[in-house]
C-alpha cells in the first residue's frame, strides 16, 4: 500500500492552500523560471502532500488573457495542517540552496490568510518560531 493510500481522505475544511510564487533574480528568463518551478513541484510531490497543481495548466476562463509572467512560476499545494509545518521547512531549504531564487507563499485556511517569503536566513530555533507563527495564524479560532 502507498504512502498515498495510506493517509485518510481529507475535506477541503481541513486542508491548507499554499498559493507559491517562484521568483528568481532579476535576468532570470521564463524557461529557467519554468525549470526551477518544475523541480519545486515534483519535489513537492515527493513529499506526499495533497496536490500539487502548476497554474499554468489551469483552464483559462472565455474570453481570459494568457498567463501573466508572474503565474510561469506559480504553483498551487493543498496540504494537511499537520504536515504545513514540513513543507514550510522544505521551500525555506529549497531557496536557500538555490542560486538567488525566491518563493513568495500565500497559505489559505478558511477564511485566515498568511503570506511569507523564504529565503529568511535565520537559525533553526527561529525558524522553527517563524513556522509555529504561521500556523497559529492559520488554525487560531475566531
Amino acid at each position: 500500500m502507498s504512502e498515498q493510500e495510506k493517509r485518510p481522505e481529507s475535506s477541503e475544511e481541513d486542508t491548507i492552500t499554499l498559493t507559491l510564487y517562484v521568483d528568481g533574480h532579476d535576468d532570470i528568463d521564463d524557461n529557467i523560471l519554468r525549470q526551477l518551478t518544475g523541480h519545486l513541484r515534483s519535489e513537492l510531490e515527493d513529499l506526499n502532500v495533497e496536490s500539487v497543481i502548476d497554474v499554468r495548466d489551469q483552464e483559462l476562463p472565455p474570453g481570459a488573457k494568457g498567463i501573466d509572467p508572474f503565474t510561469v512560476g506559480a504553483l498551487i499545494v493543498a496540504v494537511l495542517p499537520s504536515f504545513l509545518p514540513k513543507v514550510l521547512e522544505f521551500v525555506q531549504a529549497w531557496t536557500l540552496r538555490g542560486e538567488g531564487q525566491s518563493v513568495k507563499i500565500k497559505a489559505q485556511s478558511g477564511d485566515r490568510s498568511v503570506e511569507v517569503e523564504y529565503p529568511m536566513r535565520m537559525a533553526p530555533d527561529e525558524a522553527k518560531k517563524h513556522i509555529n507563527m504561521v500556523m497559529d495564524e492559520l488554525t487560531e479560532k475566531l
